[in-house]
């Protein structure tokens, strides 16, 4: 006879996180991604001692000449778990990003003549809204740590993924010159809003649930906070990699556009030491959704339509024509 104890096996095997990956897997193999289980890094815990980090899933899929590259990191919640963040406006948040800085692309050394989109700042292809910190709430209280615990996993392995990439780059194999867009996504079975811009303490106070406050999402795009250690992490896994192959070697490696303005690899050091500029949040409900959106968006930077390749063009003339009255 079954007992309320029995199922108990049911709410630790969900809670271990192991049928989300399973399930997240096969949504992405289905939408034709090629995914591997777990991707390791290494680095010094909060006791200083070197220890084995890694996210849940590293999928790719490549698009011309473009490789996506997804760092996945599931998290389990309870039903009732809903995260709750801060709206933010594109280019007028902390870091000033814009809608597709969740790529961190990395063309560095990729030399083949391409069509520059410079989507990023042209704010032209969206998948979603931005926001900025935010915070779990539970039916028991909330949990500031669990948001920030799945973007530290995959914001620490972001430098490893870049530099694998740039080594590919500099290598003779022709296979693996590609133009890397290195995207971080957390899955999560939480509810994701995001709060009002009206919100104030007097309209939390008088709220009788969530929705009065906060607006429902499939996906969001954060901007996660900046960090010292971070930085100072990854710049040193950038030092390593310039001492590998010499700072001479990597500044006439450099594509000729990023040599612009005088600006060498130490330059953009700086600039991928600050990687990742954006982090996807995506509710596991409606992943399928989630994902019909980024490919969309991924066609449209590697096989930019005629219609988008108009709107550029337009955009970057009346950019052209203001500066010039300045």
């Amino acid at each position: 006879m079954n007992t309320p104890n029995n199922n108990k096996w049911k709410e630790f095997l969900l809670k271990s996180g192991l049928p989300l990956e399973f399930e997240v897997k096969k949504v992405l193999d289905k939408s034709g991604f090629w995914t591997k289980n777990e991707f390791s890094y290494l680095r010094k815990n909060e006791n200083e001692v070197l220890t084995e980090f890694s996210f849940d899933l590293d999928a790719e899929i490549l698009i011309k000449d473009n490789l996506f590259e997804l760092l996945v990191e599931c998290k389990y919640r309870d039903e009732s778990t809903n995260w709750l963040f801060i709206p933010e406006e594109y280019n007028d948040s902390t870091r000033g990003i814009g809608t597709t800085d969740f790529l961190n692309t990395n063309a560095f050394f990729y030399t083949k003549k391409y069509f520059d989109l410079h989507y990023t700042m042209l704010n032209i292809i969206k998948v979603a809204p931005l926001c900025s910190k935010g915070i779990e709430i539970t039916t028991t209280g909330n949990n500031p740590k669990s948001i920030d615990q799945a973007i530290a996993q995959l914001s620490y392995g972001i430098v490893d993924k870049v530099i694998l990439a740039m080594e590919r780059q500099l290598s003779d194999d022709d296979y693996f010159h590609l133009i890397y867009h290195h995207v971080p996504i957390v899955i999560t079975t939480a509810n994701l809003f995001k709060l009002k811009k009206n919100t104030s303490i007097n309209s939390i106070k008088n709220a009788s649930q969530i929705s009065d406050l906060a607006t429902a999402y499939d996906i969001l795009l954060i901007e996660p906070s900046s960090s010292l250690d971070l930085k100072n992490y990854a710049y040193k896994k950038l030092n390593d990699f310039e001492e590998k192959y010499s700072k001479k070697y990597l500044n006439e490696r450099l594509d000729k556009k990023f040599k612009e303005r005088g600006r060498d690899f130490e330059y953009y050091k700086n600039e991928i030491s600050g990687f990742p500029n954006g982090i996807l949040i995506v509710n596991h409900a409606l992943i399928s959704k989630a994902l019909k959106k980024l490919l969309l968006a991924f066609n449209e930077i590697a096989q930019p339509s005629q219609n988008l390749k108009n709107q550029l063009s337009k955009l970057s003339h009346d950019i052209s024509a203001v500066i010039n009255n300045i």
